[in-house]
């Protein structure tokens, strides 16, 4: 059922920063519709690109997410403490030339490793890069696919960034966590989930960390849940299958890739 959850005018920061595959901006007015009545809390698991989690954090709902990928989890943790300072970080750096975007793709953005200059990062640094690669990436891919030599260069200039300076929310944290993990310790609180997509999985996280996604299992897993949860997914035949005993909501728009315009449909599933 859609829900009269009055969530009033946003004061604070309501968008991501980031490019990221499988953005959810487009989802904010159906989902917020299908907020349970009163939610104050929500836990999220997978936050990948934030949209949705930022803008309830924006309304006032306290958001505890989580993420496995590390270099994200630092990025988002140095940002939301201290969008200002980072932000001048990126800035004695942006942009990336594309021998500089090559090594950081291939090394990963790892902690204890040496950046480009051959000196050790600070975990600062980390998250000023994984900024600039992922403005400097083809739709967001920041570390799991080639970076494209020329989108954005053209339009590399520090006001790419400066409004980001002013940028906060204190009403989200991230850290980083499986989402077996976050499940069990948060079972009873309200959850969104956006794990990677079927056949997707290659756009998240690091080349050399593609350790797949079990999608049976964590169906099995979120459907023993006590808590109401809300997940998206692109439409797929698996997942309207392990799905199908389950409140499906399809949303469709296009979107245009190499001047093609392609259909996609978003799915939010939901166990009330």
């Amino acid at each position: 059922m859609q829900y009269e959850f009055d969530l009033g005018v946003p004061t604070i920061s309501s968008k991501t920063p980031l490019m990221y595959p499988g953005g959810k901006t487009r989802l904010w007015s159906t989902f917020k519709s299908y907020l349970p009545d009163g939610t104050t809390e929500m836990v999220s698991p997978f936050i990948g690109g934030g949209s949705l989690e930022i803008r309830c954090a924006a309304h006032g709902i306290k958001v505890t997410a989580f993420d496995l990928f590390e270099p994200l989890v630092n990025f988002w943790k140095y940002f939301i403490d201290d969008a200002e300072s980072l932000i001048n970080k990126v800035l004695s750096v942006f942009p990336l030339s594309f021998e500089e975007k090559k090594y950081y793709f291939e090394t990963g953005l790892q902690p204890n490793q040496k950046n480009y200059s051959g000196n050790l990062y600070t975990d600062l640094e980390r998250a000023a890069l994984f900024l600039c690669l992922n403005k400097q990436s083809f739709r967001g891919w920041t570390l799991s696919q080639n970076q494209c030599k020329g989108y954005l260069e053209a339009s590399a200039n520090p006001e790419l960034f400066e409004k980001l300076k002013t940028w906060n929310n204190p009403n989200i944290v991230v850290d980083q966590s499986d989402y077996r993990s976050v499940i069990d310790k948060y079972d009873g609180t309200f959850m969104y989930f956006d794990p990677p997509y079927v056949e997707k999985e290659h756009y998240y996280g690091w080349k050399k960390n593609q350790l797949g996604f079990d999608h049976h299992f964590f169906c099995d897993r979120i459907s023993s849940l006590k808590n109401k949860w809300i997940l998206s997914y692109v439409k797929h035949d698996l997942v309207m299958e392990l799905y199908k005993d389950y409140n499906i909501l399809e949303l469709s728009w296009a979107y245009t890739i190499h001047q093609n315009t392609k259909p996609n449909t978003e799915l939010l599933i939901m166990n009330f």
